[in-house]
């Protein structure tokens, strides 16, 4: 279980946290956040959202030569002004929300943007729903068997 402080999807802020303990919050609510706020605890499942940079990357020589998918995790603004890799939300509908939104920022447009298979691509981006916090993949680098 997490503590966090809960405003209006509307607002622009949704979840800020998650705190050790609910004093801390409703101090950093009250000194940050613009009402109407709550301080709520998050049960989960939880949602995440996640900027992936996804590739392609040269695997090796074998049987002409082979290539792996890759993902790097992107820093992006949360609702809250802070510097994340993943956004942590209680409900989907929220969290696809949220998602959306960042769709729409110029940063993460692919308009431009090669194809991942293309000699000439820097990779193209994908913003991800899950309920597990994401990372960089793959977590090795693939070998040929």
């Amino acid at each position: 279980m997490h503590i966090i402080v809960s405003g209006s999807i509307f607002s622009g802020i949704k979840v800020i946290g998650p705190f050790e303990r609910a004093y801390q919050a409703t101090e950093y609510a009250q000194m940050n956040v613009a009402k109407p706020w709550e301080v709520a605890t998050m049960e989960p499942p939880y949602w995440y959202v996640a900027v992936y940079l996804e590739d392609r990357a040269y695997g090796g020589p074998e049987e002409g030569g082979w290539y792996y998918d890759t993902g790097e995790l992107q820093e992006f603004i949360d609702p809250q002004g802070d510097k994340v890799y993943n956004a942590m939300f209680n409900h989907r509908p929220d969290a696809e929300y949220f998602a959306a939104r960042l769709r729409d920022l110029p940063e993460f447009t692919n308009e431009g943007r090669p194809n991942i298979g293309s000699v000439n691509s820097i990779g193209q981006y994908r913003i991800v729903v899950n309920e597990t916090p994401m990372q960089n993949y793959p977590e090795h680098k693939p070998h040929y068997e």
